[in-house]
């Protein structure tokens, strides 16, 4: 995104060549490599200020940011097969982590959902319907929540959309917070009275 915004790109795949001055170069012909050698230092600079040290140590011997972006890619970028693989995997075997509230469950889910299909598209297969994400996302879900389930699937299938099932999640978790906030401001409640009596 930094190369987009400064129009660097084509730094990386060198398709914006090193101009080559002739013998007689005019001073637009000089200007136009100086500023070539700014852009190009500029690239490798904005790579090389996003890498952590380790990764950053393994460019050290790089000349130029294509070479830097040349030896990343080795590194770290797997096939697209791979990459399908992965994704579909992720989004298959997803669980819903107690630590996460029910909003940011579903977000991830949401992006693997919609990584997973643009991948799918990029290999010219069918991609998965919005069914399918609101079948996983309720398939993630403990057994709390199999009283809404049925409540789920009652509702007609038109309307069954992934922002209707969020709202209803999230209605439901907001619920038991209130539910377990008032219980346990009943049980100090008690608590406090019980010392009182004590004393």
């Amino acid at each position: 995104m930094l190369l987009h915004v400064h129009c660097l790109e084509g730094f990386t795949d060198r398709l914006r060549k090193c101009p080559v001055l002739p013998a007689d170069a005019q001073p637009q012909q000089k200007r136009e490599l100086s500023e070539w050698r700014q852009n190009a230092a500029k690239t490798a600079s904005i790579i090389a200020c996003t890498l952590s040290k380790s990764v950053a140590e393994l460019v050290l011997t790089c000349a130029s940011a294509k070479d830097i972006w040349d030896k990343l890619f080795a590194w770290f970028e797997c096939s697209t097969t791979q990459w399908l693989n992965i994704l579909t995997e992720s989004f298959f075997q997803a669980q819903c982590d107690c630590k996460e509230d029910m909003s940011t469950h579903v977000a991830k889910l949401q992006e693997l959902f919609v990584n997973l299909n643009d991948e799918l598209a990029m290999h010219s297969e069918n991609t998965l319907s919005e069914r399918m994400l609101t079948g996983r996302i309720l398939s993630t879900l403990g057994k709390e929540y199999d009283s809404f389930k049925d409540v789920w699937d009652a509702i007609p299938t038109s309307t069954q959309t992934v922002n209707l099932l969020i709202e209803k999640l999230c209605a439901i978790e907001l619920q038991a917070d209130k539910l377990a906030s008032s219980e346990a401001t009943a049980l100090v409640a008690h608590e406090n009275e019980k010392r009182s009596r004590i004393l």
